[in-house]
């Protein structure tokens, strides 16, 4: 990027124009493969099971793109594409914080007290766990490096 001509200022405008663009057409696959997966599964006696379903999903594969984006030679391009379309845009969509609180709050409407308390933490321990595996099995593997071969003692190295 260069400053000649407010190039600078044309490049981030556009950049800024284009991850937005991201968000909102992954927010329109999410929010339909969100809406479609509730229908699939809908809830049984009180329990969201779509929703626990979509969520664990959904964090799961936000963990896997986080590490491949993360990933050394994965440029900046495909890094937007990563993070900000299919992180923000199809998984913010695809799965909803908002909706887990809903849910809690008809079961305590309901009177199941300990059902909304118990859905709420299963699901955010549920996420937390699928995110974390989810990077993990996508993250890099590196390898330690080999341990330098020692040298005796007395031997000049």
């Amino acid at each position: 990027m260069t400053v000649l001509g407010g190039q600078l200022i044309r490049d981030s405008v556009a950049m800024t124009v284009f991850r937005v663009f991201l968000v909102v057409v992954g927010g329109f696959v999410g929010t339909g493969a969100r809406a479609a997966g509730e229908m699939l599964a809908p809830g049984r006696d009180g329990f969201p099971v779509g929703l626990v379903a979509i969520n664990v999903v959904g964090a799961f594969v936000l963990g896997a793109v986080s590490a491949v984006a993360s990933r050394a030679g994965v440029g900046r391009g495909m890094k937007d594409v990563l993070n900000v379309g299919i992180g923000v845009g199809v998984l913010g969509g695809f799965t909803s914080y908002s909706t887990m609180a809903l849910a809690g709050t008809i079961l305590f409407s309901r009177g199941a007290f300990v059902l909304a308390i118990a859905v709420s933490f299963a699901l955010v321990s549920a996420g937390v766990l699928a995110a974390w595996a989810g990077h993990r099995l996508f993250s890099p593997r590196i390898k330690p490096a080999p341990e330098p071969a020692s040298v005796p003692e007395g031997v000049a190295s």
